[in-house]
């Protein structure tokens, strides 16, 4: 999916993914402040939907970082089964 080659990428990967679900985390806790001080239902409402989004991608960020997580495990394990198979 992000085609990754090499351990270098998957060492940067994980971080720019940390850091993007960071921001959107940071800016639904703003957006849910706006919420609470709102008081026109409609732009309640639409603050309401943007908070959805960003909790839809936030999950999805998370997914991605679990992933990273998970193919360096295996990568680490596959790299160590075959240099005992080389010697």
């Amino acid at each position: 999916m992000k085609n990754i080659n090499t351990m270098e990428e998957l060492e940067f990967n994980p971080e720019e993914t940390n850091t993007q679900k960071h921001l959107l985390e940071n800016k639904r806790k703003y957006v849910y402040g706006k919420i609470k001080r709102c008081r026109n239902a409609d732009s309640k409402a639409l603050l309401q939907q943007d908070v959805e989004t960003m909790t839809a991608q936030i999950k999805k960020l998370r997914k991605e970082v679990l992933l990273y997580e998970r193919i360096k495990k295996r990568s680490f394990k596959i790299k160590k089964r075959n240099v005992t198979n080389n010697e």
